[in-house]
C-alpha cells in the first residue's frame, strides 16, 4: 500500500491510519521513513533560521512520534519498528 501523506499534518495521519486498518487490519512491521535534512548546507547555529529548525525537528522528531504511537496498535506482537534518520550520513 502507498498513500502519499504529510506526516507534519494530523488530518494526514488520520487518513493514512484508517485507510491502513481498513485494508489490513494488523501488520507486522512498520518504517517510519520520512525526514528532513533541513537547509543545505548547513548553517553555523547561529545562522539557524527558527522557522527552518522548527520544520526539521517537527517532521524528524514530533510528527514520527505522533506517527509511531498510533500506528502501534496496528502492529501484531512480535513486530518490528524501524525509524530511520535523515540522508545526512555518509555511512550506515
Amino acid at each position: 500500500m502507498t498513500v502519499a501523506a504529510d506526516i507534519r499534518l494530523e488530518n494526514s495521519v488520520s487518513a493514512f491510519l484508517d485507510e491502513a486498518a481498513a485494508r489490513f487490519r494488523e501488520a507486522y512491521a512498520a518504517i517510519l521513513n520520512a525526514g528532513t535534512f533541513g537547509p543545505a548546507p548547513l548553517p553555523r547555529v547561529l545562522d539557524t533560521d527558527m522557522i527552518e529548525l522548527r520544520k526539521t525537528l517537527e517532521t524528524n522528531v514530533f510528527a514520527k512520534f505522533n506517527l509511531l504511537t498510533r500506528v502501534v496498535s496496528l502492529i501484531r506482537l512480535p513486530g518490528v519498528i524501524v525509524h530511520m534518520t535523515s540522508d545526512a550520513a555518509v555511512e550506515p
